[in-house]
């Protein structure tokens, strides 16, 4: 089918861009009420591990759906309790020679260590962003993830300006530390943080000059949304900011750029410094709906009536801004399981990929793999979204160019041993590529030479046992709906089942034949969708 067509059948899939789906009638106060138990159908359990997480496996949907929704919703929110069973970063360059120490240097030596930094960094970088999807895909706290990227989307950073890989290592642990904390203590904690600084040009805000970016940013993007206050409010913060800097890997404030006058910031008057302004943005209304409706349209749908966001946000700011109440009051919602949520998400390439890891109880470590080549031409740079709004999402991820190489990613991943052949071949080429343009071998270390060969020859072997998934099941119609629970979000319509069991009836079911069947699968409009 023509791509263009494909492309219009999703997005028919997802429905209008700015309205609610024509099927349902306009959410109001009463589709917050909670979900009764006996809704909680294994489907269901399916659509909350996929949003508070990554996917699962039937295996993990099952124990999931075991807990009944209120267990499985504690399960996943209070994570806390479980351990984090993960592996830690190891940074091969923490601390950098100081300015002073570089410019004794002679030039020379200088140019020749900066190049040697930049170098190791870049390396660092790529270990980086290998590091964090295998962790989405590996962790057996989800949400804590998922909220990670969310943070990691909202309050942005990008490598591409900061070109510092610990500072963004740093800030993506204080993203998981405050993950479903306290969000006032995020804020504050984000003022501080060296990769932001640097980002938004606060390092350099001076009361003789003072830098607004950091100022705007934070009322914008960060905390208020647009229309909740003045120019002459950003021109105030950004005063309330001056000073606030960081050396090495510290946040540093330096007294003698502090503008100490007075300042007038959302009418109000005084000696403000940022921790002040920070405050008074937390005391306004607009901060809480404005949150409280990004979270909702982050995990459930893009259309939350006004009476969803003023609830949300009344529980927001009742709970002194604490993420754990929005986000339990989500997810036991009725809304949050209704048509207007369930497969009416694209899903963005690193979801993509962790998802059909994950539903393929594929081996975690080939994450890394497509975590610097992939995902980066499917659009989605970890670490290096292409501006201060993050990642556009939703429709934006789904082109006619975008599209063949979904499908080319997801067939590879699930198909026979030969497909994921010629898919690691063309990673080793498009890796070495990369590293030429960086200085070749230079880039990586012996270990991580080996520790990418490793991952490489487990890729050419390992693949989607199909067999083993697909066990105790003979009949065309149990195994094309167990494929179809296994990979699809939403049912598929009958006129697809129907040419899918079609398919698979009209000649031997062998192993081939299987492959063949899960390649259409994933080929389908339906599969991109979340």
């Amino acid at each position: 089918m023509n791509r263009g067509i494909l492309v219009a059948l999703i997005l028919a899939l997802v429905g209008p861009p700015m309205t609610a789906r024509s099927d349902n009638a306009r959410a109001t106060s009463d589709a917050l009420e909670r979900l009764s138990p006996g809704s909680f159908t294994r489907d269901a359990a399916a659509h909350l591990l996929r949003r508070a997480g990554f996917g699962g496996s039937p295996g993990e949907i099952d124990t999931l759906h075991a807990l009944g929704l209120d267990g499985a919703v504690r399960h996943l929110v209070e994570y806390d309790r479980l351990d984090a069973d993960r592996a830690a970063f190891e940074p091969t360059l923490k601390e950098r020679p100081s300015y002073r120490t570089m410019r004794l240097m002679e030039k020379e030596e200088r140019q020749k260590k900066a190049q040697e930094l930049r170098r190791i960094d870049r390396r660092q970088f790529g270990r980086l962003r290998s590091w964090w999807l295998e962790r989405m895909v590996s962790t057996k706290r989800p949400l804590e993830e998922k909220m990670a990227l969310l943070w990691h989307g909202h309050f942005t950073s990008s490598y591409r300006d900061v070109r510092n890989s610990y500072h963004m290592y740093m800030q993506n642990e204080l993203f998981r530390e405050h993950a479903t904390g306290n969000f006032g203590k995020l804020v504050h904690a984000v003022a501080r943080d060296p990769a932001m600084l640097a980002y938004l040009n606060n390092r350099s805000n001076r009361k003789q000059n003072p830098n607004e970016n950091f100022a705007r940013e934070l009322m914008e993007l960060f905390t208020l949304g647009l229309g909740n206050y003045t120019e002459k409010d950003i021109r105030e913060s950004a005063r309330a900011f001056t000073g606030w800097t960081f050396a090495g890997n510290r946040f540093v404030f330096r007294k003698n750029w502090h503008d100490r006058s007075e300042k007038t910031f959302l009418g109000k008057t005084g000696n403000f410094d940022g921790d002040d302004i920070i405050d008074i943005i937390l005391e306004q209304n607009a901060t809480a709906g404005f949150i409280a409706s990004k979270i909702f349209r982050y995990f459930a749908h893009d259309n939350p009536s006004p009476e969803i966001v003023a609830s949300l946000a009344e529980t927001f700011r009742s709970s002194g801004y604490e993420l754990k109440p929005l986000l339990n009051k989500i997810f036991l919602s009725k809304e949050f399981y209704s048509s207007r949520s369930v497969g009416t998400r694209i899903k963005s390439p690193v979801l993509l990929v962790a998802s059909v890891i994950k539903a393929a109880e594929v081996e975690p470590k080939l994450a890394p793999l497509f975590a610097n080549i992939s995902t980066v031409q499917l659009g989605q740079s970890l670490f290096d979204p292409p501006n201060v709004k993050g990642w556009p999402g939703g429709r934006d991820w789904i082109t006619t160019s975008l599209l063949l190489q979904r499908y080319n990613l997801a067939s590879s991943l699930l198909g026979e041993p030969g497909q994921m052949r010629k898919l690691t071949f063309r990673v080793r080429k498009m890796a070495k590529r990369y590293r030429d343009a960086e200085g070749g071998d230079q880039m990586m270390g012996p270990e991580e030479r080996e520790k990418e060969r490793q991952r490489f020859d487990v890729a050419e072997v390992v693949t989607f046992d199909v067999m083993d998934a697909l066990e105790g099941l003979e009949s065309p119609d149990k195994i094309v709906d167990s494929l179809c629970d296994r990979f699809l979000a939403v049912k598929p319509s009958t006129a697809f089942r129907t040419q899918l069991v079609e398919f698979l009836g009209s000649g031997p079911i062998n192993r081939n034949r299987l492959h063949r069947l899960v390649q259409l699968i994933v080929s389908s409009p339906e599969f991109q969708l979340s």
